[in-house]
C-alpha cells in the first residue's frame, strides 16, 4: 500500500483551523442566504398581499378575536370581523383548528390587524429558529435545508402556523428518550 501524498505542497504551511473555520462559515452564510433568496422569487408578484397580511393569517386573527364567543366556528361572523378588520373577503379560509389554538392565539387578536399580523409572524419564525436549535440531529444540514426548503417560505408568505407544530415536534422528539411523559 502506498502512502497518500500530502495535501499541501513540501515547504507550504497548511491553513490554520481558523481559516478553515471561518471559510466553512462565510460558505455557510452564502449558501443560506442564497436559498433564502431563491424562495423569494415565487412571492415576488405577492409582495403586497404578503406584507399586508393578506393570507391564512385572517382566518387565525378573527379566531382571536371570537375565541371568548360563542361566534368561534361562526362562517358569517368570521367572514364580517376579517373583511373589517383585514379586508379578507375569502369564505374559504376558515377556523378550522381546536378551541385551544384559538386561545393560543388570544394575544394576537388583542393586538391591532397588521400588528398582530408581524408579532405572529416574528413568533412563528422564531419558533422554527427554536427547532433548528433543538433539533436533536446535525443543525447544519437542517439549517441549509430550511433555507432552501419552498414548503418552509409557503408558511411564511402564506401567514400559516406551521412552524409551531414544528416545534412540538421537535420537542418531543429531542424529549422522547429521557422524558417520555413530556415527549407525549
Amino acid at each position: 500500500m502506498t502512502p497518500l501524498p500530502p495535501l499541501t505542497q513540501p515547504g507550504s504551511t497548511p491553513p490554520a483551523p481558523a481559516a478553515r473555520s471561518l471559510w466553512r462559515r462565510v460558505a455557510l452564510l452564502v449558501a443560506a442566504l442564497a436559498g433564502i433568496a431563491c424562495m423569494c422569487v415565487p412571492y415576488v408578484t405577492s409582495v403586497d398581499f404578503i406584507l399586508h397580511g393578506h393570507n391564512d393569517f385572517a382566518a387565525l386573527y378573527a379566531s382571536a378575536r371570537l375565541v371568548s364567543t360563542p361566534y368561534l366556528y361562526d362562517a358569517a361572523a368570521s367572514l364580517r370581523l376579517r373583511e373589517e378588520l383585514a379586508g379578507e373577503r375569502s369564505p374559504a379560509r376558515q377556523f378550522i383548528r381546536l378551541p385551544y389554538w384559538a386561545a393560543f392565539l388570544w394575544p394576537f387578536g388583542r393586538m391591532s390587524y397588521l400588528a398582530g399580523y408581524w408579532t405572529f409572524q416574528a413568533v412563528s419564525l422564531g419558533s422554527l429558529v427554536a427547532s433548528v436549535l433543538l433539533w436533536p440531529g446535525r443543525r447544519i444540514p437542517m439549517v441549509l435545508a430550511c433555507c432552501w426548503s419552498l414548503p418552509a417560505s409557503a408558511v411564511l408568505a402564506q401567514g400559516q402556523d406551521v412552524f409551531f407544530l414544528l416545534l412540538w415536534i421537535t420537542l418531543a422528539l429531542r424529549w422522547a428518550g429521557r422524558r417520555p411523559l413530556a415527549a407525549g
